[in-house]
């Protein structure tokens, strides 16, 4: 049985940074190894939460720092269950 890392980021307003070569990556990380959902909340508007689930922590690492230099967020990088 594989256990997956997975980095869970949420934020409403997200800058968007000029398109280059990390940013092209990280778009084909969350198209393949990404999930996005999307819930209403309580006091109107959407809740949006996005995974990426990798068995390398060290690549969720990396990953997670390119989220930081684009975006200036930091997931939280945890064992799923």
């Amino acid at each position: 049985m594989d256990i997956f890392h997975c980095i869970r980021t949420r934020r409403s307003k997200v800058p968007i940074p000029k398109f280059n070569n990390d940013i092209a990556y990280l778009t084909g990380v969350i198209v393949g190894d990404g999930a996005m959902v999307i819930s209403p909340r309580k006091r109107g508007g959407n809740h949006y939460v996005l995974s990426i689930f990798n068995g390398s922590e060290n690549y969720l690492i990396y990953i997670n720092s390119l989220f930081i230099k684009y975006f200036n967020h930091e997931g939280r990088i945890y064992k799923d269950k």
